[in-house]
């Protein structure tokens, strides 16, 4: 009987602990310090990224004679990168 209850007791605060610190998606907004408002404004930057890809290619030997090699090649990207920067407003 102990071991259910203690089971059920660890279960509910683990629950509890769980639940008071995680934050979610859309918790960014407004916050009050002690004279000042801050919130959060969105900003997207853009990051260069590598990105590699294989292609077949024909190549020719001393000879003249043809043949087919798979050469990976590099494609640069520009990825966006969404940031959330707190911004502080005077009264």
């Amino acid at each position: 009987m102990f071991k259910r209850f203690q089971k059920v007791l660890f279960a509910g605060v683990v629950a509890l602990g769980v639940g008071a610190g995680s934050a979610q998606a859309g918790d960014f907004g407004f916050g009050y310090d002690c004279h000042h408002e801050i919130g959060y404004e969105k900003i997207v930057t853009y990051v260069c990224k590598e990105i590699p890809y294989t292609r077949c290619i024909t190549l020719y030997d001393h000879c003249g004679e043809p043949y087919t090699v798979h050469k990976t090649f590099y494609k640069t990207v520009h990825v966006p990168v969404i940031k959330y920067v707190p911004i502080s407003y005077d009264y």
